[in-house]
This record gives C-alpha cells, sequence and structure tokens, in this order.
C-alpha cells in the first residue's frame, strides 16, 4: 500500500455539486428578473420625466418672437442689428432672451432687455440703461442672477434689483 492514498472525494459528492448548480441557475434567474424590473423601472421614470418636460422652440422661433418685440419697442429699429443670447433663469427648461440694442433714444450706452419668451409673444422681464448682460450661475429668490455690465443683478420680489 505504499504510494497509494485513501480514496477521498475528489471534489464532494455529486449531490453537493446538483445542489449548487441548481443555487447557481436559481440565483441567476433572480438576479435576470431583477435586472429586467429595474431596467423597465428605470425607463419608466425617464419617460415619465421626458413626458414633463418642455420642449424648447426652435431658434428661429425664439429669435422671431425677440424681433418681433424689438420692432414693437424701436420702430425705426432694424431687429436683426439687436445683439440677442438665451439662458434659463428661472430653471423651467425654456430660455429667456438677453437683448442689447444700440438705438439713439437708449443713450450712449443702449438698452438691455430680459425677455420671457415661452408664450407666442415676447414680454418684458426687465429693462436696462446699459448693454452687456449675461447670466450668472448664483441664484436669488430661484432665479439666476444676472451681470449688467459687471454688476451683480439679483432676483428679488418679482423683478432684477440693481444695487
Amino acid at each position: 500500500m505504499l504510494g497509494r492514498r485513501a480514496a477521498t472525494p475528489a471534489h464532494g459528492d455529486s449531490s453537493a455539486f446538483s445542489l449548487s448548480y441548481r443555487f447557481f441557475v436559481i440565483f441567476t434567474l433572480r438576479m435576470s428578473r431583477l435586472s429586467t424590473a429595474l431596467s423597465l423601472a428605470l425607463i419608466a421614470c425617464a419617460l415619465i420625466v421626458r413626458a414633463d418636460a418642455q420642449e424648447i422652440p426652435p431658434l428661429a422661433e425664439m429669435r422671431a418672437k425677440v424681433e418681433a418685440y424689438v420692432k414693437r419697442t424701436f420702430p425705426v429699429f432694424d431687429p436683426a442689428k439687436a445683439r440677442v443670447e438665451y439662458a434659463d433663469l428661472n430653471g423651467d427648461g425654456l430660455p429667456e432672451a438677453f437683448v442689447a440694442v444700440r438705438e439713439p433714444s437708449c443713450g450712449e450706452d443702449g438698452c438691455a432687455f430680459v425677455l420671457d419668451i415661452a408664450d407666442d409673444t415676447a414680454r418684458e422681464i426687465a429693462a436696462f440703461a446699459g448693454g452687456e448682460l449675461r447670466a450668472l450661475q448664483t441664484k436669488s429668490g430661484g432665479w439666476r442672477d444676472i451681470a449688467l455690465d459687471g454688476r451683480r443683478l439679483r432676483w428679488r420680489n418679482g423683478i432684477y434689483e440693481q444695487p
């Protein structure tokens, strides 16, 4: 009996292997069902969020609203010469328009406007003497702050207040 070892099961008996295999299959199927359920839940959430999101109008449509506003406000001014930028100030997913106009009736520095363009026609939110408006990352009263010629303006009580 030299050189021979006692007989031991190679890797356990076949019933233990069968039990492990069954556990693996059941675990895999349950995880597969769980991942499918999670995937479907994520898709449903994405569809709900997308349904609530407002669609941003095309740039040409937004520009037409701004030009109509400028034409109403300054009948002799060419609206195509207005400098326009867009930024979402109130977090509704739709941009507001920043409009700068160099027109003699505005004075030396020109006029600057913030327009709500979500409806059929542009509506003035704020008007300033001066020309350079830009949106800031900071917020006041739920609206993004804006800079007018480098000065920070904050939204308070439904208007942009100048310091």
